[in-house]
């Protein structure tokens, strides 16, 4: 599969998800680079500040240069402060790139809890058990089209009296076409199916947004607004 990374129709350029993946980690990595050796460098410059206001208080004797250079050393001070600053709000914007890049490879999954899993399961065997229950549960007019589907996360402890895990893990299907998500996607939320649950494969940054958000959206919802 081939991802364009630019919203800008006028752009021809994509890449495979590998070489994204790829692409995501050497930016992620420069802008850690990055940072550690500027806050190496900072540090540096606060301890031989430090230093010398140390010497300068020891002594007692502070001439005017001495008075000069303590002026200087807390501007500068000052301006490494304001560099910070602006290099935290730099990585801050990377990181909500590297989001936005990492939602827009996963345009096309879906997660799907409730599907129980036989031993040995072959991917033909999870592919007919995901298509059975969407159209079962969801009433789809349609036959989703799935490239993969794959299991996620630690299974569960049991919870069973003979020990056996009755509780399957996380289904993660990467369907052919964004649109046939969106469909199911509503259609799980108006019918909002016994058995299964279905929801939208999304990167854990912005899965931690909308978890902070939640006690809003429920009191919203509480005092009947529409939220």
């Amino acid at each position: 599969m081939v991802y364009r990374l630019s919203p800008d129709s006028s752009s021809t350029e994509f890449v495979s998800l590998a070489t994204l993946r790829e692409m995501l980690k050497m930016q992620e990595q420069m802008v850690k680079d990055m940072f550690e050796s500027v806050l190496s460098s900072v540090n540096m410059r606060i301890d031989k500040v430090v230093k010398s206001v140390a010497e300068l208080k020891a002594s007692l004797e502070y001439s005017q240069q001495d008075i000069d250079d303590l002026m200087e050393a807390a501007d500068a001070i000052d301006n490494m402060d304001e560099e910070l600053e602006d290099i935290q709000r730099g990585l801050h914007k990377q990181e909500e790139k590297l989001e936005y890049l990492e939602n827009q490879s996963r345009r096309k999954n879906i997660r799907i809890d409730g599907i129980l899993k036989e031993d040995n399961e072959s991917w033909p065997t999870t592919e007919a058990k995901v298509k059975e229950a969407l159209h079962e549960k969801l009433n789809l007019s349609f036959e989703p089209v799935i490239e993969r589907a794959h299991r996620v996360g630690v299974t569960p402890r049991s919870s069973s009296a003979d020990g056996i895990n009755r509780r399957p893990r996380t289904l993660v299907c990467r369907l052919r076409d964004w649109q046939q998500k969106d469909e199911i996607l509503r259609a799980a939320r108006r019918i909002k199916p016994s058995g299964i649950f279905v929801n939208e494969e999304l990167a854990n940054g912005t899965l931690e947004k909308w978890k902070e958000q939640l006690d809003k959206f429920k009191e919203a919802k509480r005092a009947g607004k529409t939220a």
